[in-house]
């Protein structure tokens, strides 16, 4: 994963979007994230509207992991990003009894060309990020401070 900073607030420096990235729905600009190589993901809580910007984020419902079915590459221009973004909404509707949960965030990266969707919480301990992810079976955890996963 790269860039992971900003894209909904100028005054925070969250885990998501780049910039001066403005404009759109949500779901809109939670695809353009991933589509942009220099962003390559999110983590957002629809309970708060806000995007973590410490800690470490691990998917703790392995079950609802989900990767969208058409590789990155061929989501480019307006109707790959429609795909994403229908994809992005869908997933985000299936996952609603979790993600309004607090510290519960609907979580998207991509990696080896395909787009993952999962929901992530986040923790303060890097102690406690890696037992999660043994637990649930995750390949690893996302650093937010460095801006790199961390594999198990």
């Amino acid at each position: 994963m790269n860039g992971f900073i900003r894209i909904f607030r100028e005054d925070f420096p969250g885990h998501l979007g780049r910039p001066g990235f403005q404009g759109g729905s949500l779901p809109r600009r939670l695809a353009q994230a991933l589509l942009d190589p220099e962003v390559g993901g999110f983590s957002y809580s629809l309970a708060s509207s806000m995007s973590p910007t410490k800690g470490y984020m691990v998917s703790i419902y392995k079950e609802r992991e989900y990767v969208v079915p058409t590789p990155v590459a061929d989501l480019k221009g307006k109707s790959g990003e429609e795909r994403l973004l229908d994809e992005i909404h869908g997933f985000a509707k299936r996952n609603t009894d979790k993600t309004k949960l607090k510290n519960h965030y609907l979580g998207g990266w991509v990696e080896d060309g395909m787009a993952f969707l999962d929901v992530s919480v986040c923790t303060t301990k890097e102690a406690d990020a890696r037992a999660f992810a043994v637990r649930h079976q995750q390949l690893g955890y996302f650093d937010i401070k460095e801006k790199v996963t961390i594999y198990v």
